[in-house]
């Protein structure tokens, strides 16, 4: 192979890296821009911001935070003022949200996961819970207080610093610590949270099939009473009402869960750069792919809530005809 082969090969390359460095770009602000459709919605519509959206709302919000530093970061590779100690303290916040925001992603899923099961399961207990503000809140508190504290420790307890390139977490030169470091968060961030999702959902799912089969024979049978048919009538539908509507919110929070999974898959790739060698010789290339992929994934989120807007016909019939 001559050298101007190989020289035709390598600006092919290059363009093709160039090209998908753009669409990676451009990816970064449509995943804000769409979050920030989400927030002027959520804003112009009364029905999203009932009590029971709540924490939906609060996913399909912190859910844009991975993209907001990943995105800061297509300017510059580390902090560059004229004030170094403004530069460290910069780098410092970053360190801990590129990892922070990770947490709070799924921690945010994992809080659904345990209202809806509250829904189905526990109702007088999930009633208290919409009665008062305080009993709301208090989870989404403990999750961002867990959310920042994890990080915190095991920086402190594997003893990382901040890469010197976009300021990311879990730098270190003892390989035992990136490993050990790489393995508690992400069994804290992906595996242990999925598994408790995903058999909440199946828990879930299960009793709805259970009342639904209830509700079919309760029907059948009052077609041979004549008795109080009017009021058991009205029951049944009401029944089925709340069938229905508990089943969109599974399907809601695990169609959310899958995209905070998905990304986390690329996340935990990310993450590898400390263990294995030469990791951005390997994956010079590869990178901007992952991130175009990443951020459908978080993307993925907003729309699933605006696809599950209670009223979504009418307020968007409303908006465009304004």
């Amino acid at each position: 192979m001559n050298n101007s082969t190989l020289t035709s090969q390598n600006t092919s390359v290059s363009h093709v890296f160039n090209v998908t460095l753009i669409i990676d770009h451009v990816f970064r602000y449509m995943t804000i821009f769409v979050h920030l459709v989400f927030i002027f919605v959520l804003i112009m519509s009364s029905s999203l911001r009932k009590k029971t959206k709540l924490y939906v709302n609060h996913a399909t919000i912190v859910n844009c935070f991975y993209t907001l530093v990943m995105t800061m970061y297509i300017f510059f590779e580390r902090p560059n003022t004229s004030n170094p100690i403004l530069n460290d303290f910069i780098c410092s916040i970053s360190e801990i949200w590129w990892i922070y925001s990770s947490y709070i992603r799924m921690y945010s899923i994992f809080l659904i996961a345990i209202y809806r099961y509250l829904a189905v399961f526990k109702v007088n207990l999930f009633k208290k819970i919409n009665d008062s503000y305080l009993m709301l809140l208090s989870p989404i508190i403990f999750i961002w207080f867990i959310s920042i504290l994890f990080p915190v420790i095991f920086k402190y307890i594997f003893r990382t610093n901040a890469s010197r390139v976009f300021c990311l977490d879990g730098d270190t030169t003892v390989f035992t610590n990136t490993i050990l470091y790489f393995i508690f968060n992400y069994s804290l961030i992906v595996i242990i949270p999925s598994f408790f999702i995903v058999g909440i959902y199946i828990k879930i799912i299960h009793k709805l099939k259970m009342n639904s089969k209830r509700i079919i024979r309760k029907s059948n049978s009052l077609k041979t009473i004549s008795v109080n048919l009017k009021q058991s009538s009205s029951q049944e539908t009401e029944e089925t009402q709340n069938n229905r509507k508990q089943r969109r919110f599974a399907n809601q929070f695990i169609l959310m869960c899958v995209s905070v999974i998905a990304s986390a898959f690329v996340l935990s790739i990310f993450s590898l750069r400390g263990i294995i060698p030469n990791y951005f010789i390997i994956f010079f290339y590869w990178r901007p792919p992952l991130r175009i992929y990443l951020n459908c994934s978080i993307m993925i989120v907003p729309l699933i809530s605006l696809y599950y807007h209670p009223n979504r016909g009418q307020f968007f019939n409303k908006v465009f005809s304004a």
